[in-house]
């Protein structure tokens, strides 16, 4: 039995390597505690990585836990994005519409 409750998904993702090489692949389901990874080829993946979900425009890093031929299983390690600290971009004034300043 898992911890947590997988949502079957079909989104198109990359895995991006620290070495700024990236491959793309499909996030196949999600909970929240991780992600199953459809891949032309898992052998040479590395132990970590950030995979960009290019639906959301997120990005996490994951680790991995588990593969078979063109499948990773990964664990997130890092907060979802609504935990991270806001970049939020400085509060603009709001414009009146039509005036001219």
């Amino acid at each position: 039995m898992r911890k947590e409750e997988r949502q079957p998904v079909s989104r198109p993702a990359r895995i991006e390597l620290d070495d700024g090489k990236s491959l793309a692949c499909r996030i196949a389901d999600v909970s929240s505690g991780g992600a199953l990874l459809l891949v032309p080829d898992s052998e040479w993946l590395p132990k970590t990585f950030i995979l960009h979900e290019t639906f959301t425009n997120t990005r996490r890093r994951v680790q991995v836990r588990w593969t078979s031929p063109n499948r990773v299983g990964v664990r997130y390690i890092d907060p979802p994005p609504s935990a991270r600290p806001s970049q939020a971009s400085p509060a603009r004034k709001p414009g009146g519409f039509g005036k001219r300043g």
